[in-house]
């Protein structure tokens, strides 16, 4: 239970190695995790680019398993009843689970439930200095190491 009920509990994945593909991965599992929960969340992503790309791995990762989801292209009313949300700038809504797979920190943290922040070992230190922003504002940490041999 968070320190501040405002605030959401903060989850840090740290992937072993520097593989991208594995990032987006883990980021993948945890969306499919949360539609089988009923969850509706959004997954941030640096770019448009990446975007795509993690649009493109949802369709077939986690393999035999469909998760509902949409990029946001600006079409805010066509994505908005769906499950999984892919955006590249932080998302309006309130009160939704964020994967946030860019190196930046998250503002106006009462916006979100839960947040799940992944990254890689070469991410290292942006990771750590966010850790610290969201410990230091009363959030509770866990964090989960992921080797490659748990993909």
């Amino acid at each position: 239970m968070p320190k501040n009920l405002n605030l959401p509990s903060v989850s840090f994945y740290q992937v072993a190695g520097k593989d991208v593909a594995k990032k987006r991965q883990i980021a993948c599992r945890l969306a499919a995790q949360g539609f089988s929960l009923g969850e509706k969340l959004f997954i941030l992503t640096s770019n448009e680019e990446e975007s795509q790309q993690i649009d493109e791995l949802l369709w077939h990762y986690p393999t035999n398993r469909f998760v509902p989801h949409a990029v946001n292209n600006g079409n805010e009313a066509k994505s908005a009843s769906t499950t999984v949300r892919i955006y590249h700038e932080t998302p309006a809504d309130n009160q939704y689970l964020l994967i946030n797979l860019t190196a930046n920190q998250i503002t106006n943290l009462g916006r979100f439930r839960r947040i799940f922040e992944v990254a890689l070992e070469n991410e290292r230190d942006a990771a750590n200095a966010r850790e610290e922003h969201y410990r230091k504002l009363g959030c509770v940490i866990e964090t989960h190491k992921i080797s490659p041999a748990r993909l």
